[in-house]
């Protein structure tokens, strides 16, 4: 059975996918490959990327299909969603403690972490607490002026490029070039909390074309960021707002990073918000329906755990050490046996019915 508080538009679907298959994959991701695999970058991104979209595919298969209807009340369903809740924790936890530093750092310098956590969850858990319903309307709202301000500053770009820095595109030896570049699972799968949500049918599914953009943003951003500043790349703290400050205009309205800035911002609102409404969908079961009390401590835990981290290096220690296999495990892995479990079921469910139907007759 449907639940409604879960149904939501392709269109807003689209835009979601493309908000969490987006936002932090264009802020610190693109300088810490580009630190760790050097100019093999793009070549990595690219692997991240195909197995990103053939991720995308079977979620989107699940959630268009009716997958989640079929199997919401077994077992198997309430045990995949505990441990996705644990992915989903982490992930939430990073996108936070990224937040939370690009703000301190490159924002209000004089403010402490703990208050920009606070506000930031505080914003963010309110937003799940209401619903999936209305993430997608905020995507809807916001969704103009960020795909304006992407567009703009792309077009009017003012910069020297040097196109070279990003070649060679493999350099090395691939097996070793995999094994530097297998850190950063914990940026992508960012799919996976669609799964708890139901899509009402349209005649018009912009779904590809907002995952296409997405990624081809990203690719974009990469090829920027290694023509722009080459060697110093890892430098980077934040590439929108970088881009955005090269800008054909600053000469006549000053700094412009700040369209970036807002940019950022409200695609980092919609995915936390995202996925802490993901992590009380993946554990409602377990509190009798009551999702909001798994936000709350979600929120109360994501919290204290980027308060008492504090510096950005241990965050990034944890994220790209051995919790990405769980989370890579856990996106890649469970929605294929998701999708496979909900198709046996869907079929045994179509046999039985007829057989009912005539035990029904007869008897009558």
């Amino acid at each position: 059975m449907t639940d409604n508080r879960n149904l939501i538009y392709t269109r807003q679907f689209a835009l979601l996918a493309f908000a969490t298959c987006l936002t932090f994959r264009v802020s610190r991701l693109p300088p810490l490959m580009r630190q760790a695999v050097g100019t093999n970058n793009l070549f990595v991104l690219l692997l991240y990327l195909l197995l990103d979209a053939a991720q995308f595919f079977v979620v989107y298969k699940f959630v268009a299909t009716g997958g989640k209807e079929a199997i919401q009340d077994t077992v198997f369903y309430k045990v995949a969603g505990a441990m996705l809740f644990v992915n989903f924790f982490m992930k939430t936890f990073m996108a936070t403690a990224g937040t939370a530093a690009f703000t301190t750092e490159s924002i209000f310098e004089d403010i402490g972490t703990g208050s920009v956590v606070v506000a930031l969850l505080v914003t963010t858990g309110y937003i799940a607490a209401k619903g999936i319903r209305t993430i997608g309307r905020t995507a809807e709202i916001s969704s103009f002026l960020i795909f304006t301000v992407f567009t703009l500053n792309l077009v009017f770009l003012k910069v020297y490029l040097d196109i070279s820095e990003n070649l060679p595109f493999i350099d090395g030896e691939i097996s070793d070039v995999l094994k530097r570049g297998d850190k950063f699972f914990m940026w992508f799968g960012d799919a996976t909390p669609l799964l708890f949500l139901s899509i009402k049918p349209s005649k018009r599914n912009p779904t590809s074309l907002m995952y296409g953009l997405s990624a081809g943003f990203v690719i974009i951003g990469f090829v920027l960021m290694n023509a722009i500043y080459g060697n110093a790349s890892e430098y980077v703290v934040n590439l929108v707002v970088k881009v955005a400050g090269f800008n054909q205009f600053s000469d006549v309205l000053g700094r412009l990073d700040w369209t970036g800035i807002i940019v950022w911002l409200m695609l980092a609102v919609i995915y936390i918000s995202t996925y802490l409404w993901a992590s009380g969908e993946a554990l409602k079961t377990l509190f009798k329906g009551k999702k909001n009390i798994v936000i709350v401590l979600t929120v109360i835990g994501v919290g204290a755990m980027t308060i008492l981290k504090k510096d950005i290096r241990n965050t990034l220690d944890f994220v790209t050490g051995g919790a990405r296999w769980y989370v890579a495990a856990t996106n890649y892995v469970l929605p294929v046996a998701l999708i496979v479990y909900a198709e046996v079921r869907k079929r045994k469910s179509a046999k039985i019915a007829p057989a009912k139907e005539a035990v029904g007759e007869s008897e009558s």
